[in-house]
């Protein structure tokens, strides 16, 4: 007959060690700085399943459905209007009102063009 065994992970028996109780199921143990390797009680952090893999897909896009495109969005015939009017004088006010897009829009678009001077 032979002989069943468990695996045990030892940043998981650090944390058991350190909390003084087992793991619950959903409990994982984290690595701060995701270095496997490094089990210094000070770089683990217990959290749950779902929080654990919300953290590790925090940086990933999400996918974007065919022919999405963001809503604050200009054409290029709009981005190169506003740079028209600005060199010409006018106002974010008085763009916003000519191509009919908020001021704040403008004010964006304008702020861009001038970290594109620098």
């Amino acid at each position: 007959m032979g002989y069943k065994q468990r695996v045990v992970f030892l940043h998981r028996e650090i944390m058991e060690i350190k909390l003084g109780r087992k793991l619950k199921e959903d409990e994982v143990v984290h690595h701060i700085d995701n270095n496997k390797q490094n089990n210094d009680v000070g770089n683990l952090i217990v959290m749950n399943k779902r929080e654990h893999l919300s953290l590790h897909n925090a940086g990933v896009p999400k996918p974007k459905p065919i022919g999405w495109k963001p809503k604050n969005t200009l054409s290029v015939k709009k981005v190169n209007m506003i740079k028209k009017l600005l060199l010409d004088g006018l106002n974010n006010s008085e763009i916003a009102r000519k191509i009919k897009v908020s001021d704040y829009t403008v004010g964006r678009y304008k702020k861009k063009f001038e970290e594109f001077k620098k």
